[in-house]
């Protein structure tokens, strides 16, 4: 399975990017929306991970912009400001507030991955 990690918080990135790679996934990971978008644009990914606040876009209109480049993509939310209630009627698949259990992010993950 395929992976973009993206939020702006270096260590954030850092730690999940070596967990959701222990977990046997290829990981690719942006710091900025700018790099989030080339990635998008480059490569199919399965899911996007994406913090909630981004700048100069937050994490709501990359989703938008994401589905429209990828619209197989699934998104999960993570973020300290925004709560699940926020997502409703977005195109996000899964919310996990910071900081992320990573146990359910990677459990999540999975109900998604194809049967082998």
């Amino acid at each position: 399975m395929k992976v973009l990690l993206v939020d702006d918080d270096r260590s954030t990135v850092v730690l999940l990017r070596l967990l959701l790679t222990g977990a046997g996934w290829e990981v690719d990971a942006a710091l900025d929306v700018r790099s989030a978008l080339g990635f998008l644009k480059e490569k199919a990914y399965d899911w996007l991970v994406v913090d909630g606040q981004l700048r100069p876009m937050d994490g709501f209109e990359l989703a938008e912009r994401a589905k429209v480049i990828q619209p197989r993509l699934r998104i999960a939310m993570i973020s300290g400001v925004y709560e699940a209630v926020d997502v409703r009627d977005r195109p996000i698949a899964a919310f996990f507030p910071k900081p992320v259990d990573v146990d359910a992010l990677i459990a999540r993950l999975r109900q998604a991955e194809p049967a082998v």
